[in-house]
């Protein structure tokens, strides 16, 4: 008996110590940066964007003193895309402003993203899933001028392109021509118009002449 209950006691208490370690692993950090969202999803529904679009992830200083913030845009670790992902063909097509930020205890700011597809490039990547990554990272100085990396976080950043390229109109030169068409189509009337009006005129001048020099 005095055995079992020593391998009893054991067990609860290897129980106890293992569910104080989940805990523990759980709880948040008390220092470090933290950024929000985790994740950020841009997703081209129907046509690409004509024009530059911009996001913004907030980024926390949780340290009880000043921090040096750097953030590049930069490829996921290859085991860790997602599944039906795939790298960016040009990581330039993103940037992050600004990429160097100084944090003061406890200050937040905030990051922008600006991503723009380049219209020559645009028509070669319909049906397109893209993942990248904001790497941000807190710097603490070291010694002889050398800096350390304290915390690093990876933002993910998925990117769904338009479905299908048929979609990607742009009506702006239609509406034109139809506008031109329009303008053209009352002249040529108009004119028509005068000259049909000046064409019964002149008969009607004639025939009154020529009646006149018979009586």
């Amino acid at each position: 008996m005095g055995i079992v209950r020593n391998i009893l006691a054991i067990f609860i208490l290897s129980l106890v110590l293992l569910e104080s370690f989940f805990i523990i692993a759980a709880s948040p950090a008390s220092g470090g940066i933290s950024a929000w969202p985790a994740k950020l999803t841009i997703t081209m529904k129907d046509v690409f964007p004509e024009e530059e679009v911009s996001y913004k992830i907030q980024v926390n200083n949780l340290n009880p003193y000043d921090v040096d913030v750097s953030a590049k845009i930069d490829n996921p670790i290859p085991y860790r895309l997602k599944d039906g992902y795939e790298f960016m063909p040009d990581l330039s097509w993103i940037r992050v402003v600004p990429n160097k930020i100084h944090l003061s205890a406890k200050e937040s700011t905030f990051l922008e993203i600006f991503m723009d597809v380049p219209d020559v490039e645009k028509s070669q990547h319909y049906n397109k899933r893209w993942e990248a990554w904001l790497i941000v990272s807190d710097m603490k100085n070291g010694s002889i001028g050398s800096t350390t990396i304290v915390t690093q976080l990876g933002i993910k950043l998925f990117i769904v392109t338009p479905e299908k390229a048929e979609m990607q109109i742009s009506y702006g030169p239609i509406l034109v021509f139809f506008i031109i068409l329009i303008i053209v189509t009352a002249a040529v009337f108009v004119l028509y118009s005068k000259k049909e009006i000046s064409s019964n005129k002149k008969p009607s001048v004639f025939y009154f002449k020529k009646r006149k020099k018979e009586n």
